[in-house]
């Protein structure tokens, strides 16, 4: 037999959770605690009920205060906590699930592989516009003529169109 209803519960979990000082750990059982004889008296599963009703509220009618994360947990807003965001559009939904069964795999490895060829291309670019210049820029004891086809070698090892266009500029400016 419950003391109170699930609502009424609620009701005074969410004005014991706004007396609480910023920063406190454990909402759930500092609220359940400063509740007392009602708590005590309450089932477990009208405590819990009643509290993931409050975190709703408390989230929504104080967000400057709570935030309620992806898993249902409700945060301090202090700017420590970053929500994800877990949105996908129903059309790159669709896409990403046609380009995994084409590759013959599930939705989750598709993704683990293409975050891992994102940085693995993001590496490259950063690494060949990089390179070329500061190895061309130590080639002063070399002559004129050795300078642009080391610069143009090393380039074409990277297998960059843009290495080689920056290995020209720099031999031709003559800075190097």
């Amino acid at each position: 037999m419950a003391v109170l209803s699930k609502g009424k519960l609620s009701r005074m979990m969410l004005e014991r959770l706004l007396e609480l000082p910023d920063g406190v750990k454990n909402l759930k059982e500092n609220v359940t605690f400063q509740l007392g004889l009602v708590a005590q008296l309450s089932s477990t599963r009208d405590i819990s009920a009643a509290w993931n009703e409050t975190k709703k509220k408390a989230a929504k009618l104080h967000p400057d205060r709570f935030i309620l994360d992806g898993r249902g947990i409700l945060h301090w807003n202090d700017g420590r906590v970053k929500i994800l965001d877990q949105n996908i559009s129903s059309a790159n939904f669709k896409k990403l699930n046609e380009f995994a069964d084409a590759e013959g795999c599930d939705v989750n490895s598709m993704v683990s592989k293409l975050i891992a060829s994102y940085k693995k291309s993001k590496k490259k670019i950063t690494y060949s516009s990089i390179w070329p210049t500061r190895v061309c820029c130590g080639l002063d004891s070399l002559a004129a003529n050795n300078r642009s086809s080391a610069c143009i070698k090393l380039s074409v090892r990277m297998n960059s169109m843009e290495s080689i266009q920056q290995a020209k500029k720099i031999y031709a400016t003559g800075r190097y």
